[in-house]
């Protein structure tokens, strides 16, 4: 079997990349070796896949990895820890506990971490509920300096208003047979999108139940039909409100986003691009632009219930004005959809994060 890496040049997807192809050799093979030589061309693509989808992960570890061994002499695993001003005594520790508790009433005290230099702070561990909170108190005054409960959570990069963390999506294929605007056309098969995201946090309510977010996701599409072809990049801001405790107290979500969405020529090109030899009296051909690519809106609802998790989904999108409106594998405007579903949780941890995290 010849493994060949060579620039794609297919009309459909002509775009700047490399595709692996599988050119095995069966003459004067019987049909079990031709069977096992496809069988191994299979296994090693979706090897191939597998490596791509993990390898962003791996990278985040490995980052992640080095920025905490870079921050060990200055931050807990709670956080960054707050610098003080040594003063000639300090509060017992009974008394920096009570300072801790008095922020969190009816909590319970779980654990105490010392300072780590004369000018760092102390740190306790405050339950209340199902609800863990990180305190840092100066040991010198009694005064709690940082009131956390996302001290025990980490993302990829994280701040009080911004964070870094990867997004992704999976597209659908696309039936030529049955999509009248694109039969006689190559089929699309499944793409995946993957790439990092920034969210800010614009507004949060006094109680945390509420709050107004900026997101901005930027993902690479690969195509998975016979390959990993790259076929385009898009960005997607928007704007996410997060409603938490609605309706019904404890474990209840309603979340609305709306944002536009661009993508490169790659990508329109892929979906909505019209080659020659394709065109035909009613699909002449077409060649999409960057830029503009319509815009999204939708709303979703979760609630938990004991170990189960329901949810609902439902959003709209538009592409008056996309760069891509005048091809000819256009036949509206805007498209809606809907979706329910249902998960059970089989096991979870013992000690549980607020439902708000």
């Amino acid at each position: 079997m010849a493994v060949a890496m060579a620039p794609d040049t297919s009309t459909e997807r002509s775009h700047r990349g490399f595709c692996m192809s599988f050119s095995p050799d069966t003459a004067g093979v019987g049909a079990p070796a031709r069977a096992r030589i496809n069988l191994y061309a299979i296994a090693w693509r979706w090897h191939a896949l597998a490596g791509l989808v993990v390898l962003p992960f791996l990278l985040t570890l490995a980052l992640t990895g080095a920025v905490m061994v870079f921050f060990t002499g200055f931050q807990t695993r709670l956080g960054p820890n707050p610098v003080v001003e040594p003063l000639p005594t300090a509060h017992t520790v009974s008394e920096q506990a009570l300072a801790a508790l008095a922020r969190v009433p009816d909590g319970r005290l779980r654990t105490y971490i010392a300072p780590s230099a004369p000018d760092r702070a102390a740190w306790f561990e405050v339950q209340r509920g199902d609800i863990t909170y990180a305190l840092a108190v100066d040991p010198y005054r009694g005064e709690v300096l940082r009131a956390d409960r996302d001290g025990l959570r980490a993302e990829f990069l994280k701040s009080d208003r911004i964070e870094f963390n990867f997004s992704g999506g999976l597209g659908l294929p696309v039936n030529a047979d049955r999509n009248l605007a694109r039969r006689g056309m190559p089929e699309i098969g499944w793409v995946l999108e993957f790439g990092p995201a920034m969210n800010v946090k614009l507004a949060t309510s006094d109680d945390g139940h509420h709050d107004l977010q900026l997101r901005l996701p930027v993902r690479a599409a690969f195509a998975l039909d016979g390959g990993v072809d790259y076929v385009g990049t898009l960005f997607a801001p928007n704007l996410r409100a997060t409603f938490r405790n609605v309706a019904w107290a404890g474990g209840t979500q309603l979340r609305v986003s709306t944002g536009p969405v661009f993508a490169t020529a790659d990508y329109h090109r892929f979906y909505y691009g019209v080659e020659p030899q394709f065109a035909t009296a009613t699909r002449p051909a077409f060649e999409p632009k960057a830029g503009y690519s319509g815009w999204d809106l939708s709303a979703s609802a979760a609630r938990i219930v004991g170990n189960w998790r329901l949810f609902a989904f439902s959003g709209v999108d538009l592409i008056n004005g996309a760069r891509f409106e005048d091809s000819p594998l256009i036949r509206r405007s805007g498209n809606w959809n809907v979706g329910l579903g249902v998960a059970f949780v089989i096991a979870s941890s013992g000690e549980r994060a607020s439902y708000r995290e």
